[in-house]
């Protein structure tokens, strides 16, 4: 990144100098006198031997940016040295785009960022160039001068426009066991229990599970407790046994740890 390095170093060398409009400053001279917003990008990247001149109004530069499709957001060229930074603002100080001929309506300025919120800019005739932290952003857009190489703020380092942000992370996939807790507020249930609703709950969620016993004839539970259902429960607690706790006991009945293993099953 020695160029950026080298944009960064002269452009930070011209603070304290003169703001005059419309200043053509020589791009062979090593020390001008005063530059107008515009005309100070166009020197530095001259001086820095960056291997591109900078057109020499602001909306022909936002222009080679745009055409080599190299626009930035302002936020990341806040945060990218050696960016762009561009406000380009309508009469009614909306952000708008310049048209490629320019517009004398248009409010025109750019600034090369530092990185860190941090630029320096031709500002106005009041304070000449100057170094700037900015804590809120005022400018509408960014562009990476073409050919050079940037690590922009957010991505990695391109040669044509940046990518897009990467999508979030997947959220950690939960594992049967991940789910499981026994289930103390549930009442045990065995061959012959009268709790109707408890035993219809059960026999639903082992037929969801896939319980061979009751499904040719239960497909939404009945309020009995029968062979069937024990031979549903029998088959899920070998099941648990086999693929999650080695230390699941076969009983047959519906406890605090068989209802809390359905319960993982199901999700």
């Amino acid at each position: 990144m020695a160029v950026i390095d080298d944009v960064v170093r002269i452009a930070r060398s011209q603070v304290g100098k003169a703001y005059v409009f419309n200043a053509h400053a020589d791009m062979t001279n090593p020390n001008p006198a005063a530059f107008d917003c515009s005309e100070l990008t166009e020197w530095v990247f001259f001086r820095a031997r960056a291997g591109v001149r900078l057109a020499e109004a602001s909306y022909q530069q936002y222009w080679q940016c745009r055409t080599a499709r190299r626009i930035i957001t302002a936020e990341q060229a806040m945060n990218t040295p050696g960016a762009l930074l561009f406000r380009f603002l309508d009469a009614n100080g909306k952000g708008v785009e310049p048209s490629p001929r320019g517009d004398r309506a248009v409010r025109r300025h750019v600034a090369i960022s530092l990185g860190g919120r941090r630029v320096v800019e031709a500002a106005n005739p009041q304070v000449g160039v100057r170094e700037a932290w900015y804590k809120t952003n005022t400018f509408t857009m960014g562009g990476l001068v073409p050919q050079l190489n940037y690590p922009i703020w957010g991505a990695g380092p391109v040669g044509g426009n940046p990518p897009p942000p990467p999508p979030p992370p997947p959220p950690p996939a939960t594992t049967i066991r991940d789910r499981f807790r026994p289930r103390t507020d549930l009442p045990i249930l065995r061959q012959g229990s009268q709790q109707g609703t408890q035993i219809r709950q059960a026999q639903r969620m082992l037929i969801r599970i896939g319980a061979p016993s009751l499904q040719p004839w239960a497909p939404n539970g009945t309020a009995t407790f029968g062979p069937a259902t024990r031979e549903a429960v029998l088959w899920f607690q070998r099941k648990v046994r086999a693929e999650q706790d080695s230390t699941m006991r076969v009983t047959g009945e519906i406890g605090p740890l068989t209802w809390g293993w359905m319960f993982a099953y199901l999700g």
